[in-house]
């Protein structure tokens, strides 16, 4: 097994045994990303090349204030989701 292997299964391992702890990723994602997207970190708006429906659609049809807006709706609902993880598991 590589490094990443046993760094994956030990992740897995702590998660199933803590499973009420998992709210905690998406609430650490979630603030990252409501960051990133307050101080327009490039790898929050950027696209693989060739995606047909993402930010860059998103950007060049609406303009960027709504893609950010956008954004920051998304980082909050992944906060939302990891408060409702927390309380109900």
């Amino acid at each position: 097994m590589n490094k990443i292997e046993v760094l994956l299964s030990n992740v897995d391992a702590y998660f199933k045994e803590h499973p009420s702890h998992f709210g905690w990723l998406f609430i650490v994602l979630g603030i990252v990303l409501f960051i990133g997207s307050l101080k327009r970190w490039n790898w929050v708006y950027e696209d693989k090349p060739g995606t047909i429906w993402g930010t860059q659609w998103i950007i060049e049809t609406f303009g960027f204030k709504t893609a950010q807006v956008l954004k920051i709706l998304f980082s909050l609902l992944f906060i939302g989701l990891g408060i409702i993880w927390l309380l109900f598991y």
